[in-house]
């Protein structure tokens, strides 16, 4: 069962300026956030376009080549990874699941993907998403406190806010504006702070991005 927060028996009584401030940056910087998606898609939509070859007429077509699809979903996910290692795994992973190509294969695939992405590298905008990530191994307070108003998606955005402004409205009426300004960002750092200790221990520790801790 989900809850979703609606009213507060307290009566705010003021302006939340700070609060609706917060919710109106994270709406701003996930809209161009979409931006930056819609300009790496059609570049590479164009790119795959101009490789692509319908049909093939010789045996050392490549992946990208032969498929238009597969060319889209591979360069977007690189971009998305953004690090040649981190897509490697993701490929070994989903191909361990699901047994598509051999070894040999896959390893021609990663050096194709790597190939083409290389052309393209330069001219692809960086996702905002992974400019702001507060990434594990770094222990830098500005990452810990911008990644809180990055998030994924729209989706990921609206659920945040939604619990975000039902508990952050009536604290900064309790508390006042100052004082609520210097919560949010001491919430964001050791949010920051504590992931970061926790994934000296932990294997697998993702960039993280979001207002959930604060929350």
């Amino acid at each position: 069962m989900i809850i979703i927060p609606y009213s507060t028996a307290l009566d705010l009584g003021r302006r939340v300026y700070v609060t609706i401030g917060i919710l109106c940056l994270c709406i701003a910087i996930q809209w161009l956030a979409d931006r930056r998606y819609d300009v790496v898609a059609t570049q590479i939509d164009d790119f795959c376009a101009s490789i692509h070859v319908p049909e093939p007429t010789r045996s050392t077509i490549g992946f990208l080549e032969a498929s238009n699809d597969a060319c889209e979903y591979l360069l977007e996910a690189r971009h998305d990874f953004g690090d040649e290692q981190a897509f490697r795994q993701f490929l070994y992973a989903y191909n361990d699941e699901s047994e598509t190509l051999e070894p040999t294969e896959l390893e021609e695939l990663i050096a194709e993907t790597e190939r083409d992405y290389d052309k393209l590298a330069m001219a692809l905008p960086t996702y905002l998403q992974n400019l702001m990530a507060h990434y594990p191994p770094s222990l830098n307070p500005v990452p810990m406190l911008i990644s809180s108003i990055s998030h994924i998606d729209w989706w990921h955005t609206a659920g945040n806010l939604v619990f975000f402004y039902a508990f952050a409205a009536p604290i900064e009426v309790v508390i006042g504006p100052l004082l609520f300004c210097a919560s949010i960002v001491l919430l964001s750092f050791f949010c920051g702070l504590a992931y970061s200790l926790f994934c000296f221990f932990a294997t697998g520790c993702a960039p993280t991005v979001g207002l959930s801790g604060v929350v």
